[in-house]
């Protein structure tokens, strides 16, 4: 009996050594790979586990580890099985349920990771990490209130915890509190300067209230940080700021980083496309899109924008169509209201474009695009009053923006407040300091205003920024011209605009002796003007003095009476073409209700004329898509004026005129006449001026130099010493007695 005892004995002990032995080896294997995953080496972890799960498959640390490791890796579905056979082992295992939440928020099943991450609180309720996971889910679930909570719980138990105040940021951030959220995202970075996500969320929110440098500085920091994929949202962050900041180029070297790193995110191929759209590279745009249309063929965004690179062109039923399918999925797409706008817009249907970023508001008040889209309709409109008072609107939510500061600088470059525009477009530069074509824009305003000093320093500034910029090339040709002494300035503005050069007698003798003044008189110039123009031309003169101050004044008051005199006629009297005569005169016609059911009378008695830019855009009102006017110069140069396609329409147009309607009135009667055939002059003949002057002005001595210059056409033809005849003659000047006789044709039509 001892014997058979001691046999048994000496026959354990071998299996007893072995168990010992594999034992040490899982222990060994499972140590090293939590090594290698606390060093972010999930694949040798991987491997590692695997060799311990081999030896002994119901090792719950090793069936942890692993979950972990393949949850960092992506491996979503096989860690969820990895946790699931840790947790049969050990239902109590918290952290493995804290994995098993996170591999469900990977997969966006958000609702599981949150049991997950509360399963974790129950079984450790004093690990705040777990409470913080609990805040992260309900805010995927944008369940923000119950987020800030569950942040709050966490903090109360480690107030140094990162990623609680992180949460807690985009909570709030989620509620509108962007302020808010940055002072989270601040002590998130704070007690973790190496938490990526809390710069690139800080980033995103300075990002969307325009603060694109600082913005830039945070995704920087994201990046510098980040390995792999983990720098995607920082690179794609960062090349959104360089694009908001008209810096295309450097945006799309962003985006071209993050494609090399994860090429299969389609959002990064959309991103190049919209940089590529800005830079009018239309066609390496839309590859860009197909692209993210390969990947993610229902993409939405991507569709949208290649529909806004057809529109550029002119593929406008393409992109309705992309728009429509977009739409059939989600009738709320703000985005695709927009660009049904932008494509009505492009084909200057102003009216219906701005119905649909009308749309796009009523939608989402504070939707960017659309404001910014809005704001450009009526600049392209040429209603640059209401274009300013919805530009305002918008920066007094998005006061950095500079699509809206340029529309806005523009227009008050349209209407002469060159101080305004200066103004903004300095608030542009102050987000991108480099910008050239602002530079160059705000080297035109002080050139305009004959700051040739300030002038020529923002003009340097954008050739430095761009050697090529078009703008500032010609401009320092003009500021080179500035630099002259005065009278060879007259001099070679006379050799360069006189449209009777060829008849001026001894021309080079004449103004070598007027350039030998150093400082010359304003008498000097009204004389050497008086020597070198042919005696019949009587439009080439000098104002200066007390003609210059009334002349300026003239510019900047109102030229337009409007009136109903009749139930069916409205009435609007133009006695001078200035810089704001065409705004005065939309705003009389859109206070007209029913205009088609309306007789119109434009006024242009004793009108003798004034810009020719003026007429044109009144012309451009009220005619059909067409070329209004052309001007044509000593060099045969031609400079063409156009209408759209829309128009107000009225039932008949009369138009009054007598000896002294001349040259800007002469063209608006023309066009008026050659292109509507319910027109009807009214009055006498016109004066008969065929010709245009341009304009050399010295601000500082007080004095123009008018100076014949073009011809100008309608339609080939040019009324010079003709004459516009009336329709319907009327004596005299009494304006009764020319509404009797518009009154009398009205009744005759009918």
């Amino acid at each position: 009996m001892k014997k058979s005892i001691l046999l048994l004995c000496m026959m354990l002990f071998p299996l007893f050594i072995q168990g010992c032995t594999d034992s040490r080896r899982v222990d060994s294997y499972k140590v090293q790979a939590d090594k290698y995953l606390g060093e972010e080496d999930y694949k040798n972890a991987l491997i590692y586990y695997d060799k311990a799960l081999d030896i002994n498959p119901e090792k719950v640390g090793a069936l942890a580890g692993k979950a972990k490791a393949l949850e960092a890796l992506g491996k979503f579905d096989e860690a969820i099985k990895e946790c699931d056979k840790a947790i049969k082992l050990d239902p109590k295992l918290a952290d493995t349920y804290n994995t098993k939440g996170n591999a469900f928020s990977g997969r966006s099943e958000f609702e599981n990771a949150l049991d997950n991450y509360k399963a974790a609180n129950k079984f450790d309720t004093e690990n705040a990490a777990y409470i913080s996971n609990i805040s992260y889910a309900l805010n995927m679930m944008e369940s923000y209130d119950e987020a800030i909570e569950y942040s709050d719980r966490a903090i109360l138990k480690n107030p140094r915890l990162s990623f609680a105040y992180l949460n807690k940021g985009y909570a709030l951030e989620g509620l509108g509190k962007a302020s808010e959220a940055l002072g989270l995202y601040d002590k998130a970075i704070k007690y973790d300067p190496n938490n990526i996500e809390a710069y690139i969320y800080k980033g995103d929110i300075l990002n969307d209230s325009s603060n694109y440098q600082e913005a830039i500085e945070m995704y920087d920091k994201a990046i510098n940080l980040s390995k792999g994929k983990n720098g995607i949202d920082a690179l794609a962050g960062k090349g959104d700021a360089l694009c908001h900041m008209g810096k295309y180029e450097d945006s799309i070297k962003c985006f071209d980083k993050a494609i090399e790193i994860a090429p299969e995110v389609h959002e990064i191929h959309v991103f190049k496309g919209r940089s590529l759209y800005y830079l009018e590279m239309y066609k390496e745009s839309l590859e860009s899109l197909d692209k993210a249309l390969a990947i993610d063929k229902d993409s939405s965004y991507a569709k949208l924008w290649k529909a806004k690179n057809l529109t550029m062109n002119e593929e406008y039923k393409e992109a309705e169509e992309l728009c429509k399918q977009v739409l059939d999925l989600d009738s709320d797409n703000t985005f695709a209201y927009d660009v049904k706008g932008c494509i009505y817009l492009n084909q200057s249907k102003f009216k219906e474009s701005i119905a649909m970023f009308n749309k796009a508001l009523t939608i989402e008040p504070d939707y960017l695009d659309a404001i910014v889209d809005r704001v450009s309709a009526f600049f392209y409109m040429k209603n640059y009053d209401e274009c300013i008072s919805l530009a305002k609107k918008g920066l007094n939510k998005f006061p950095k923006n500079i699509d809206i500061l340029w529309y806005l600088g523009d227009s008050y470059s349209y209407i002469n407040l060159h101080k305004e525009a200066i103004d903004c477009y300095k608030k542009i530069l102050a987000v991108n300091p480099e910008y050239d074509q602002v530079l160059a824009l705000t080297a035109c305003e002080y050139y305009i205003l004959q700051d040739y000093k300030n002038s020529e320093d923002y003009n340097n500034k954008a050739l430095k920024a761009n050697k090529n910029n078009k703008t500032a090339a010609r401009l320092k040709t003009e500021l080179e011209k500035r630099k002259l002494p005065e009278s060879r300035q007259i001099t070679d503005f006379i050799k360069e605009n006189y449209l009777y050069l060829d008849r001026v007698k001894d021309f080079d003798k004449k103004s070598k002796k007027f350039n030998t003044k150093k400082d010359v008189s304003i008498k000097d110039i009204e004389a050497f003007i008086k020597s070198i123009k042919p005696k019949d031309d009587i439009f080439s003169f000098v104002i200066s003095g007390k003609d210059y101050d009334s002349i300026m004044n003239l510019d900047n008051s109102s030229h337009i009476i409007s009136k109903l005199v009749a139930n069916d006629i409205f009435y609007i009297g133009i006695n001078s073409f200035t810089s704001n005569t065409s705004r005065d005169f939309k705003k009389a016609i859109d206070k007209i209700n029913k205009p088609q059911d309306k007789n119109l009378i434009i006024d242009l008695r004793d009108n003798s004329g004034g810009l020719t830019k003026a007429a044109n855009e009144i012309l451009d009102l009220l005619l059909p898509q067409c070329a209004t006017s052309y001007l044509i110069y000593r060099d045969g140069y031609m400079d063409s004026y156009y209408s759209d396609a829309n128009l107000v329409k009225f039932k008949r147009i009369f138009v009054f005129t007598n000896e002294r309607s001349a040259s800007s009135s002469e063209l608006l009667a023309l066009g008026l006449k050659k292109y509507l055939p319910n027109v009807t002059i009214v009055g006498r003949p016109t004066f008969g001026k065929g010709v245009g002057q341009t304009v050399y002005e010295n601000k500082s001595k007080k004095y123009l130099v008018y100076l014949v210059s073009f011809y100008w056409n309608v339609k080939e033809k040019n009324i010079m010493g003709q004459k516009i005849t009336p329709d319907v003659k009327v004596k005299g000047n009494k304006t009764d007695n020319f509404i009797k006789a518009v009154e009398k044709q009205i009744k005759n039509k009918k």
